[in-house]
């Protein structure tokens, strides 16, 4: 091996051991940044209304500005430190692409927020649900898990209230219904004493109909038929 071949191999050499550990301080030195934004993306997936949602989103974007930043200056560096040492070939350092969206990804799209509950029930739960004011805009992942289960805790107690509410209106509607027995059951009678006599009026009529089928020629028989079975409708 001739002394310019040794120096080949030893820059060689170099580079690789150079390349492996910049790709792990890369790696580390970015990850905290990929590490914020999964963390992001998570409170993300809970879902808020606006205009949390635009803090959301824009510090979304603060998140992947860093990224990038991130990555340009390792690339220079990688550049710098790599001009001044013969490579044996060509690397290239692969990073993860931030600009494909994803599903926990919400860009520039508005946040839909399913209610809770639904209809009226739904709207009771947002005049019942009082959202304290350091909840209104957190600004710490910390601060959104605890405003969640601020809401749910609160979500529980309307749940218990609601029921009692409507239980009492059950009974405020038998006690009404108690309150009026006599108009009640006149009501029921006179219904009943109707369907008495349309029934008979029907009867009646039926029985004119056959007599007017054996003697078609007997007006008088026909006009006690009509006469009844206009009384039946």
């Amino acid at each position: 091996m001739n002394s310019n071949n040794g120096n080949y191999f030893l820059s060689s050499i170099l580079f690789i051991l150079f390349f492996s550990s910049f790709q792990i301080l890369a790696k580390e030195d970015c990850q905290k940044y990929y590490d914020a934004l999964d963390n992001l993306r998570s409170v993300m997936r809970h879902g808020y209304k606006e205009p949390r949602g635009e803090y959301l989103r824009g510090k979304e974007r603060k998140i992947k500005k860093q990224i990038r930043l991130c990555k340009k200056d390792q690339n220079n560096e990688l550049n710098y430190y790599s001009s001044n040492i013969q490579q044996p070939a060509k690397s290239k350092i692969r990073y993860h692409n931030i600009n494909v969206p994803n599903k926990d990804q919400l860009g520039r799209q508005a946040l839909t927020v399913k209610g809770l509950f639904e209809g009226v029930k739904q709207q009771a739960w947002l005049d019942f649900y009082q959202r304290p004011k350091d909840c209104r805009k957190p600004k710490t992942t910390s601060k959104f898990s605890k405003c969640l289960k601020h809401r749910d805790e609160a979500a529980e107690n309307f749940k218990v209230h609601w029921v009692k509410n409507n239980l009492h209106t059950s009974k405020l509607d038998v006690a009404v219904t108690r309150s009026k027995p006599k108009q009640l059951n006149n009501k029921i009678k006179d219904t009943n004493a109707q369907n008495r006599r349309l029934a008979m009026n029907k009867a009646t009529c039926m029985f004119w109909q056959e007599k007017h089928k054996q003697n078609p020629q007997d007006l008088n028989i026909k006009d006690l038929m009509e006469t009844e079975c206009k009384k039946s409708k």
